[in-house]
């Protein structure tokens, strides 16, 4: 089936950007606090990544590859798949956003589980869409309520691992779903923590299926595994047709010469990922233990470098917990605008041995 059966084309040239702003980032006394709400490697950058951003300062005087094509080609290398498939934005959420453009129309309907990523919702409605929500119940994915809603859907989107639960998605499931959607409605996988799951990319990801699959968009980000966050890098493979599409919506120069020189360099640098994965792999259960024993906390089970948060107290909500801890410069997320998940509920990222006892020592103080 031809890409062209999900496209809503008429909007494209109709479309407004959105802008949406991120979480405070600095402390009220103009300090940067540990940030625990971040879900990014335990070790920051590739010092090769760093290496390569101080480099590239010599060229901003230029303007970058509108469709970095070293960067393409270097993931298109990694992954096994055809340049082509390939497109690189400024993160994932110039993504999400376009392809929000590409196949949404005022009044389209798009769905996903509840709680997740909340800027899939965002990008829908900035279109003029509509967005619903299937509850997620235990670590099964919902394949037959999801299929229903593609019924009259246009996008389902799936987190892989899932954020804030951690729940990661086999492969042949998402498979089963994606069989379900064909010729109806287009699947969105977005696996930006991936690299963080156990059983790796085998057992999970869909990347290498998308090219072949009118209606199967994986997407990736330099964000979490490669620490690159501040500087916008993300990824999609997709079937080429839909590539050229996106290509043309996409404003030019979105991927500067500075990120798209330190994402070459991450890209090089697999050791500083699989290091990052060690960390996680290692402080994850210890610091599941130490919530539950010490904090008196409920931590979920999590396939992911972040670990969904229940506080036990009736007597003290998400919102306050977080300013109490914003008081000895630590961040955490606050996840009272998850869906479903109430004021109750918070997400701490996995860090290096000394930056979590630090977290537990000022939970412990004001628990």
């Amino acid at each position: 089936m031809s890409i062209n059966h999900f496209l809503a084309l008429p909007s494209l040239v109709t479309c407004s950007p959105c802008i949406h702003g991120g979480d405070v980032w600095l402390h009220s006394r103009g300090q940067l606090p540990i940030d625990f709400s971040s879900n990014t490697n335990p070790l920051g950058p590739s010092p090769k990544a760093l290496k390569a951003l101080r480099r590239a300062t010599r060229y901003v005087h230029l303007y970058p590859d509108p469709k970095a094509t070293k960067l393409r080609e270097s993931i298109a290398q990694l992954h096994d798949i055809s340049a082509n498939s390939i497109a690189v934005c400024a993160g994932i959420t110039e993504i999400l956003y376009l392809l929000a453009k590409i196949f949404i129309k005022p009044g389209d309907l798009a769905s996903s589980i509840a709680p997740t990523y909340g800027e899939y919702e965002a990008a829908v409605l900035s279109e003029g869409g509509r967005f619903e929500y299937v509850l997620l119940n235990g670590f099964e994915l919902p394949i037959a309520p999801l299929a229903e809603k593609s019924e009259k859907a246009k996008l389902i989107f799936i987190c892989n691992p899932n954020n804030p639960t951690g729940t990661s998605f086999k492969r042949e499931d998402l498979l089963k779903l994606l069989f379900e959607l064909e010729g109806r409605a287009i699947l969105v996988v977005d696996e930006s923590y991936i690299d963080f799951t156990r059983l790796g990319e085998r057992a999970h990801s869909l990347i290498r299926d998308a090219p072949e699959m009118p209606n199967l968009v994986v997407l990736r980000s330099f964000s979490k595994s490669h620490g690159l966050a501040g500087l916008r890098v993300g990824y999609l493979a997709a079937h080429p047709q839909l590539i050229e599409i996106l290509e043309r919506v996409k404003p030019p120069w979105s991927v500067s010469v500075l990120a798209e020189q330190a994402a070459l360099a991450a890209l090089e640098d697999q050791e500083h990922v699989q290091q990052g994965r060690r960390i996680v792999f290692k402080e994850k259960p210890r610091l599941q233990k130490l919530l539950a024993s010490k904090c008196r906390l409920h931590p979920y089970p999590s396939d992911a470098n972040f670990l969904l948060v229940k506080i036990r107290r009736k007597d003290l909500s998400s919102a306050a917990l977080k300013q109490l801890l914003l008081q000895r410069n630590i961040l955490i997320r606050d996840c009272s605008s998850f869906q479903s998940l109430g004021a109750s509920h918070i997400r701490i990222a996995i860090k290096t041995r000394s930056l979590n006892n630090m977290l537990l020592k000022a939970l412990v103080e004001v628990l």
